[in-house]
């Protein structure tokens, strides 16, 4: 040990020492703040040297015993968790492997649905075909053959039968309506039973005509042109030819 150091502890014991006096600890005191002060040597330190010292040699060695012992009881925890997932990964072990998920089949693509879609251009041709021949007695706005293909439900021209929406009177059937039953007369039965849904008809026409009684019910689902209905669309049919 360095011969400052060890003159500092000196005085740092007797400084504290129980067994002097009062004037013996406030000299001692004195002379080591001044010591340290002369020598810049930390007043920390010489503490810390003194309690080492304190220390006798057998003490140290029971101290790393000590040490020793504990840190080879202490169990090593990441060692055990390493031997649980060793243990667990192997087969046979409790553990089930781990399964590889299995490829998903590709859906096949649905086939396009050929019938529908004859089906359909089939009535778009009608629908045309329809139209076409209204023109020849009226070819204004809004035609009495609808341009769109999707069909109105049957319900929705009966319950127009049942209470009609749009409304006429016998003198002021127009040249629009007089197409409706021109329409009706080619493409229905002779007995003027005809199928709206099929003739894709305005069912604001349907309302007019059957508010003058030109449509009457046949049943559920089925119209019927009346007998001055049938006698209108013959006069109409003359006049478009």
């Amino acid at each position: 040990m360095h011969t400052v150091t060890k003159r500092a502890i000196a005085f740092f014991r007797t400084a504290n020492n129980a067994a002097a006096s009062d004037a013996e600890r406030t000299a001692a005191s004195a002379k080591l703040a001044e010591y340290c002060a002369k020598h810049n040597v930390d007043l920390a330190a010489i503490v810390a040297a003194v309690e080492a010292d304190s220390v006798t040699p057998m003490q140290r060695v029971r101290d790393a015993m000590q040490r020793t012992q504990q840190a080879a009881s202490k169990p090593d925890i990441d060692a055990t968790k390493r031997a649980h997932a060793d243990t667990a990964s192997k087969p046979g072990n409790g553990a089930k492997p781990e399964r590889k998920a299995a490829p998903k089949p590709e859906k096949p693509a649905k086939p396009a649905d050929e019938s529908k879609a004859a089906a359909y251009a089939e009535r778009v041709e009608l629908v045309g075909k329809l139209r076409d021949l209204v023109t020849g007695l009226y070819n204004g706005p809004s035609l009495a053959v609808r341009s769109n293909p999707k069909r109105i439900a049957a319900a929705v021209y009966a319950s127009l039968l049942a209470a009609p929406k749009h409304r006429t009177t016998l003198d002021r059937i127009s040249v629009r309506d007089e197409s409706a039953l021109f329409l009706i007369l080619k493409h229905g039965e002779r007995n003027g039973s005809f199928d709206p849904v099929h003739l894709n008809l305005d069912s604001g026409i349907f309302s007019r005509l059957a508010s003058v009684g030109f449509i009457i019910g046949d049943g559920p689902g089925a119209f019927l042109l009346s007998a001055d209905a049938l006698k209108h669309a013959r006069s109409a049919a003359k006049r478009a030819a």
